[in-house]
């Protein structure tokens, strides 16, 4: 499920590289990114798929849930850098370093990444199916359930590497230098390894052709994710919740990426996810709450579950996954950016926007979003004055949050507008929320005013997205 992202440029990934600022939801508007300089960015579901990195510095960067599917990585570096559920799909480029990585759930699935540097990383659940990693080199990697089947491997080296139970199926392994490595309990059934290499490697309980049949492995998350999908179509929300207890992972994610779901079993299984204690669940719980209510008829009942979030959410450090630095994580910030999706239904609206109030009394984090989430709805119904009383406020996130929600509208907007057959002049609450967002970079707050400033670039492309808006 693709969340709703800002577009940023070159200039601004730098400057937040520099600055230490984190990214989150936002998708790079330049394709052309060869050579950029972003050491030891901080980033959360940045969008770079198809972007050309050739050259791109990203060493010691924290990158969660990012897309760099189809990009062009030659030479890229990024060394040391924490990846979390980050996707290569795709990916080329010769030469591409991930020296001394920490990665969790990340994807190179068919990546041509030849020559490429993986050593001394740790691979947690990575998986590099069909991948081309010709000569490629993960001396003293160490990783748990990383999958390479069916990847081209030729002439790679894993010497002094800890992979066990790695899935070597149907891998091209030829000339590979398996010296010294742990591959306990590895699986190299149809594997080629003509001339492969494997002094002083522990290869007990590996299993290579020829030997016993193995285990029928369980069935690809994909046919669960189908089979809960059509659960939910079916409006059978027991079927679906039962599936997923059954072997709750990420894969669920997929299941929620659907159309035609019935509002009410979706609302159940939402109910048993929002439920968990797993601090990545809450987290995309929330966003998959918020991308679905965006839809018509999904005024999903899950308002007390969000609400009971909303009232215990400040900054949370989840714990460390395989070693890496700590994943920063604010359930109730992203618990109040659902509830105000839900306010444009008639049925879960009011009690929707009751939470977000009593959130602007909250902690910072909550604070600011529960503005912003109130602040996309009040424009919409044209409540001016409410959103007025929000400006007045003596607490600084309320008026960031009153930025922010109206970028947020007005980018809605024009996503709206361009998905149009035909350009019609701007409704009069995008030309207010503009007309407000320009007053607003005059703010006497000079915080509030270089913010409104920076939202009102990022929100200027909508401008062509309707005929005769020259000015707010």
């Amino acid at each position: 499920m693709t969340p709703e992202r800002r577009p940023v440029t070159r200039e601004e990934l730098e400057k937040a590289a520099r600055g230490r600022a984190r990214l989150e939801d936002v998708v790079t508007s330049d394709p052309g990114l060869t050579g950029v300089w972003l050491p030891r960015l901080e980033a959360d579901f940045l969008d770079a798929s198809g972007a050309d990195l050739s050259g791109a510095n990203l060493s010691n960067a924290h990158l969660m849930d990012c897309d760099f599917a189809g990009a062009r990585c030659g030479r890229a570096g990024f060394s040391g850098a924490t990846l979390f559920q980050c996707r290569f799909e795709n990916a080329t480029g010769d030469g591409a370093s991930f020296f001394g990585v920490q990665s969790t759930m990340s994807q190179w699935r068919r990546a041509d990444l030849p020559r490429a540097s993986f050593q001394q990383a740790l691979l947690s659940h990575a998986d590099f199916q069909e991948a081309g990693l010709e000569e490629a080199a993960f001396d003293r990697a160490d990783g748990e359930a990383v999958t390479f089947r069916g990847a081209r491997l030729a002439r790679a080296s894993f010497r002094g590497c800890g992979l066990p139970g790695a899935d070597f199926r149907g891998a091209d392994l030829r000339e590979a230098d398996f010296s010294l490595a742990d591959l306990t309990g590895a699986d190299f059934t149809g594997a080629v390894l003509d001339g492969a290499m494997f002094g002083g490697a522990v290869v007990d309980s590996a299993r290579f052709d020829g030997d016993g049949p193995a285990v029928e492995p369980p069935p690809p998350a994909v046919d669960r994710a189908s089979a809960v999908r059509e659960y939910l179509r079916r409006a059978d929300g027991r079927g679906a919740v039962e599936l997923y207890r059954r072997r709750p992972e990420a894969w669920v994610w997929d299941a929620l990426d659907g159309r035609d779901l019935d509002r009410a079993a979706t609302g159940e299984l939402l109910r048993l996810l929002l439920a968990d204690d797993a601090l990545l669940v809450l987290h995309r719980a929330c966003r998959a709450t918020a991308d679905l209510a965006r839809r018509e008829g999904m005024a999903l009942d899950v308002v007390e579950e969000l609400s009971a979030l909303l009232a215990c959410g400040t900054a949370v450090h989840a714990p460390e996954h395989g070693g890496q630095r700590r994943f920063t994580m604010d359930p109730g910030g992203e618990a109040a950016f659902a509830l105000g999706r839900l306010m444009r239904h008639p049925g879960t609206g009011p009690a929707a926007e009751a939470a977000l109030r009593t959130g602007l009394e909250g902690k910072a984090a909550v604070t600011e979003r529960c503005a912003a989430g109130l602040v996309v709805h009040l424009a919409g119904e044209g409540r001016w004055a409410e959103i007025g009383e929000m400006l007045s406020s003596d607490r600084p996130r309320v008026r960031k949050g009153v930025v922010l929600g109206l970028e947020r509208h007005l980018a809605d907007a024009g996503r709206t507008a361009k998905d149009a057959e035909t350009k019609k002049p701007p409704p009069q609450d995008v030309r207010s929320a503009f007309a407000l967002l320009e007053e607003l970079c005059a703010h006497s707050d000079p915080k509030i005013a270089g913010l409104a400033r920076t939202r009102r670039r990022s929100v200027d492309w909508i401008r062509r997205c309707f005929t005769g808006f020259d000015g707010p």
